[in-house]
């Protein structure tokens, strides 16, 4: 049997500010645009109920706890629900995570469980300040941090991991 040759391996420690990063910058971030529909179909109920009995300033009241709620309450919410049910499900901890990427594959390892995925399955790249993520769904996929490649360059990756999925990157700062 031949040995499959890994291009690129990506090995870290795991830890709260990974998955603090990656809910923040890549997950919750897919709300968004529920958020500007949910906040718009508010208002305009807020005006069809409020317009004919109360004051402009009660409408502009009502209007501007429905946009704290969406813009600032719920993102906190959703952020932390995820983190303990990432907690919770996977044993998120202090492993070591490693990745390794072959011709036909993206294995990886977290110190519990080990699970491969083709290339093909990868339908979102997403780059945020510290990690890059694979993503197969919503709040699916492969996190890897830039600076812990030990085999071969983030660079060099970027550019492989492009062409092989057919996908642009998505940068989040």
């Amino acid at each position: 049997m031949e040995k499959v040759k890994t291009m690129f391996e990506n090995r870290y420690m795991t830890g709260m500010e990974v998955l603090e990063e990656f809910v923040e910058k890549v997950v919750v971030l897919k709300y968004r645009d529920w958020k500007v529909f949910v906040g718009l179909l508010a208002l305009l109920a807020v005006i069809v109920v409020f317009a004919s009995h109360q004051s402009i300033f009660n409408i502009l009241l009502a209007w501007g706890l429905c946009c704290f709620i969406l813009l600032a309450v719920y993102p906190v919410r959703e952020t932390k629900k995820i983190i303990k049910k990432s907690e919770i499900n996977f044993k998120y901890e202090q492993n070591e995570t490693v990745a390794w990427f072959d011709e036909d594959y993206i294995t990886v390892s977290n110190g519990v469980d080990r699970s491969s995925i083709m290339y093909s399955e990868v339908k979102k790249l997403v780059e945020t300040p510290n990690l890059y993520c694979l993503m197969k769904d919503g709040s699916n996929g492969v996190i890897l941090r830039k600076d812990s490649f030990t085999l071969g360059t983030f660079a060099s990756f970027r550019t492989y991991i492009e062409t092989i999925t057919h996908k642009k990157t998505i940068v989040r700062k």
